[in-house]
């Protein structure tokens, strides 16, 4: 207990009841803590109250509750001024981390001096702020409910000409505290609002809960101001047109105000992150006379996908319209490819073409995005699935067939024609020679990532046509020079954990711990690559990295790292040198070409 592992707060708080407090009492409760039960003179009024050191002293505050009297029979109704919770203790404090908030230096000091600042502004009716009960209705305590209104909705029901109706409460799935204000989900109007959002791709669960919505002819911050001192919600309601009869069978009721509207869809300020708090109150089985005792929830409103990408905004700032024209195509959907496109769907990229021929089977399971409920599936569809789930508004064209085979390279030619960036996550000396010369070909940038033999050691490296080296000037350096440019041996020898299924099948075995380490890199030298003139997201230092996990040859110093090498471009590579020059042949050329085209359809003509 606190007063036990810290005695010197202790004698503390004691020291201070002792000298300032005389009208109280400390005693030891049945809840194994103490307690400090008395009176104290607020202007020359006597205001009694009760005070609860909790456990986690000093890192939470004390619990004080303000009653009648001095019998301690009744707590006296600090409701109207919001700074009383439904279980009547005090706000006191507010939980924003600002000037006003609990510190775990204060003391009980900074609670009573706490204690008659409220009790001063609610004798006076001078609580302006509305900071605690519609935001934290129970201390300690989670909210039984969260609910959520699409912004979709909250635009249909402001500009809505009737001023109240009926809405419904959905979850997303059995047993979660979650709920979305939805409308009649078989009304033409719900059906028109969804076609055109991404809640299509959710799985709504049709249990719903009756409400109703009613629109106030005021402002927000009026609310209390007007409530005054009609407390009887039925009351209220009728003094500004609304029949009781709208409350009969209904479990919840929505306030929607003059200012409320729904959020931007960018986001401009900091301000504008603050979620405007709409009111939402139990009313089924409830006593509908006093308005401060109906339970109470705050309701924030919801956008896919700006919502789900607010916190990428301080980073990414004026990218973000950006980021969501670009496309990429990922080659390779194992460990590695399908970690580097989920993170890149997380920054917000949109579009993706993805290929890979495998399914995803139970040895995948402990290192692949996909889990143990996808195993059979093929990894692109799997893959599509995770990606639409984070951002519903992407596009994912998702293939499972060899995209160099002869009956599928011309469309695989034109997506890359029209991508930002591609990259192979294969690791297959095959492919990435053919996806080098086609990338080349088609001007557009790729890198290839792949991880040594335990994933210990890898190789990334990008090639952006005609200006860095390619894929066979890198391949030629390696071969011809070991001593300049490093290249990555196996550890340990290729069949010694051939006992294991895991290591037998296709793939690069290691922990998913190395390869997403790797999977990370990769995604990020992506974004620098497709922006990298951009002051938010510079160039990467380097177009070619070799990293380890251990220490190595390459980097004996180092347990863990990203090393930069540099390559050259090879003159007479046979693939992006002849790429690189004029597109205009020389006469001679011109000559030589045309003649054999005409030989060659000539002897088609006398096959025929």
């Amino acid at each position: 207990m606190w007063f036990q592992t810290k005695p010197r707060l202790f004698l503390r708080e004691l020291r201070y009841i002792h000298n300032n407090l005389p009208q109280t009492q400390l005693y030891f409760s049945k809840k194994d803590t103490w307690c400090l039960k008395g009176k104290i003179t607020i202007d020359e009024i006597d205001q009694a109250f009760l005070l609860e050191f909790p456990p986690t002293y000093p890192f939470s505050p004390p619990h004080i509750w303000p009653y009648k009297d001095m019998h301690f029979k009744e707590v006296a109704d600090f409701r109207e001024t919001t700074h009383q919770y439904t279980d009547d203790v005090l706000c006191l404090f507010t939980n924003d981390g600002g000037p006003g908030s609990w510190h775990f230096t204060m003391g009980l000091s900074d609670v009573m001096d706490k204690f008659r600042e409220s009790v001063r502004l609610a004798q006076k009716k001078l609580h302006t702020d509305d900071h605690t009960s519609i935001i934290n209705p129970l201390p300690g305590r989670h909210m039984s409910m969260e609910i959520y209104l699409p912004t979709e909705i909250l635009d249909h029901l402001t500009q809505f000409p009737q001023t109240w109706g009926e809405i419904d409460l959905v979850s997303f799935a059995d047993n979660r505290p979650i709920k979305l204000i939805f409308l009649d989900p078989q009304s033409e109007i719900m059906l028109g609002l969804l076609s055109k959002s991404p809640w299509n791709e959710y799985k709504l669960i049709e249990k719903k809960t009756n409400g109703i919505f009613v629109k106030l002819p005021f402002l927000m911050r009026e609310f209390r101001q007007k409530l005054g001192t009609v407390n009887n919600l039925a009351e209220f309601l009728q003094a500004y047109n609304f029949p009781p009869v709208i409350l009969i069978n209904q479990h919840f009721l929505l306030l929607l105000f003059s200012d409320t509207k729904k959020f931007q869809e960018k986001v401009g300020t900091s301000q504008d992150f603050v979620s405007q708090i709409i009111y939402l109150y139990e009313i089924e089985g409830q006593n509908l006379s006093n308005i401060n005792r109906i339970p109470l929830y705050p309701v924030h409103q919801i956008s896919i996908p700006n919502d789900v990408f607010q916190r990428t905004l301080g980073t990414l700032d004026k990218l973000v319209d950006q980021i969501k024209q670009k496309k990429v195509l990922i080659i390779g959907i194992g460990t590695l490819g399908s970690t580097i496109a989920l993170e890149l769907a997380k920054t917000g990229i949109q579009m993706f073409i993805l290929y890979d021929l495998d399914t995803l089977q139970p040895v995948n399971v402990c290192r692949h995005t996909g889990n143990i409920l996808d195993v059979g599936c093929y990894k692109t569809d799997i893959l599509r699935e995770q990606i639409l789930l984070r951002n519903p508004s992407a596009q994912v064209e998702a293939f499972h067939i060899d995209p160099f085979k002869c009956e599928n390279i011309l469309q695989f030619r034109e997506f890359l024609k029209n991508v930002d960036i591609t990259i192979d996550a294969t690791a297959n000396p095959v492919s990435n020679m053919l996806l080098n010369e086609l990338a080349v070909d088609a001007k557009k940038p790729v890198i290839f990532g792949w991880c040594g033999y335990n994933a210990t050691q890898g190789r990334i490296f990008r090639v952006i046509p005609f200006k860095t080296p390619c894929y066979n000037c890198v391949n030629v350096q390696l071969q011809q020079s070991p001593a300049i440019y490093p290249r990555i041996e196996s550890p340990i020898k290729i069949d010694q954990n051939f006992q294991f299924e895991g290591y037998r099948q296709p793939g690069i075995p290691g922990i998913s711990i190395d390869i997403n380490f790797i999977a990370l890199f990769i995604a990020r030298f992506a974004l620098q690559t497709i922006f990298g003139t951009q002051d938010i997201l510079p160039n990467s230092y380097a177009d070619h990295y070799i990293w380890n996990n251990r220490r190595s040859l390459i980097q004996p110093e180092l347990d863990i790292g990203v090393t930069p090498f540099k390559f050259n471009r090879i003159p007479q590579c046979p693939i992006c040198s002849l790429h690189s020059r004029s597109p205009k042949l020389d006469r001679k050329s011109a000559i030589l070409i045309e003649k054999l085209g005409k030989e060659l359809s000539a002897d088609k003509r006398l096959e025929g």
